[in-house]
């Protein structure tokens, strides 16, 4: 069982988690109790930027720079540039929640073909970010939508969600 502190929001699938008895109360319906303290996910959890937790296994590759060892040194979450210009900023769920309400859902250069916010179109309201942190922020924003709908609490809505960043030019690594 490895230690890990989240850098940002962490939504895990499935594995064996160790958690608080603080941790595991109201997330019954998406843990089985293997032994106390050890919890098998079968469903969706969200863990907050700062938590830390145990995990039987390899974290995800995808959500790797989210979370860190708590001996770890270095305790600033990586941050992605791209050709050594400006640091960018993370943007919050918060941030691209309000972006998003922005976009004119009938103009079709504000979504992509898959439906998702367009990262010009987001530029364009103030939000940069580059598809992968637009894809996360997304993936949370329908997660959000279907807690919401099944009654369920999401985690904090206001922390960042990733700290990988973005150029001036809003682009990312393969953009």
């Amino acid at each position: 069982m490895k230690r890990f502190k989240t850098l940002a929001p962490v939504t895990l699938h499935a594995g064996i988690v160790q958690l608080s008895e603080d941790q595991a109360k109201g997330r019954d319906h998406k843990l089985e109790e293997v032994k106390p303290g050890l919890y098998k996910i079968t469903g969706p959890n969200q863990f907050k930027a700062g938590q830390e937790i145990g995990y039987d296994g390899e974290i995800p590759k995808a959500l790797a720079h989210l979370v860190e060892s708590p001996d770890s040194k270095d305790k600033a979450p990586a941050k992605v540039k791209k050709g050594g210009k400006g640091k960018g900023q993370a943007v919050t769920l918060d941030q691209f929640r309000a972006a998003v309400a922005k976009l004119d859902p009938t103009n079709d250069d504000h979504r992509t073909a898959a439906g998702k916010p367009d990262v010009k179109a987001l530029k364009g309201v103030g939000v940069k970010v580059t598809a992968a942190q637009r894809d996360d922020l997304w993936r949370q924003l329908e997660e959000e939508a279907v807690a919401d709908a099944n009654g369920n609490t999401p985690a904090d809505k206001s922390a960042p969600a990733s700290e990988v960043t973005a150029d001036e030019s809003g682009k990312g690594p393969g953009e």
